[in-house]
């Protein structure tokens, strides 16, 4: 339930940066992030989720569309150029 808080409130405060980060109007957002069942993972090709729920929900309310791109965590690359 710990873990579940903690991603729910970081979830939660990077959509309250995205909404006073977009000094114009973006039409798409892409959101990218490792697989971590059950908040956001694949199913048949399509990102599913508890933060895909509620990324969803968000970005209906900005009425933008969001498209989602999950990987292993190891595929990611932080901005310094290490691994995941």
């Amino acid at each position: 339930m710990k873990i579940f808080k903690e991603k729910l409130t970081r979830g939660l405060a990077c959509a309250v940066v995205l909404l006073f980060a977009m000094p114009g109007r973006a039409n798409k957002i892409i959101v990218v992030g490792e697989e971590f069942p059950p908040y956001k993972y694949l199913d048949n090709g399509k990102a599913v989720g508890v933060d895909i729920e509620v990324a969803q929900h968000i970005f209906r309310r900005l009425g933008v569309e969001g498209i989602y791109s999950l990987c292993p965590g190891k595929m990611l690359v932080d901005a310094s150029g290490g691994a995941g």
